[in-house]
């Protein structure tokens, strides 16, 4: 349904903010969290994951470990992890 139209969509956010922008910039990583979401919503935990650490790794180049993106991408992680635990 709409996730994976969102996906999709998401998908190719991320080689336009890729080639556009580079991977260390604030909107590919946020395009990262975005994908994260949908992977999640969509049961696909592993990309959810990968995402999620992409975002982390980019949010950690550009803004450092003490911004508020950062912390939220790690709080996004966590939640994954969770929902994870909790459907086994």
């Amino acid at each position: 349904g709409q996730f994976t139209e969102a996906l999709e969509a998401t998908v190719v956010l991320i080689e336009k903010c890729e080639s556009h922008f580079g991977v260390n910039h604030p909107v590919t990583a946020s395009s990262y969290n975005n994908a994260a979401v949908m992977h999640k919503n969509l049961g696909d935990y592993d990309l959810s994951r990968e995402c999620y650490r992409k975002a982390l790794d980019v949010y950690g180049v550009i803004v450092g470990k003490d911004h508020a993106n950062y912390a939220m991408a790690l709080n996004n992680l966590g939640n994954l992890d969770r929902a994870q635990s909790s459907s086994l």
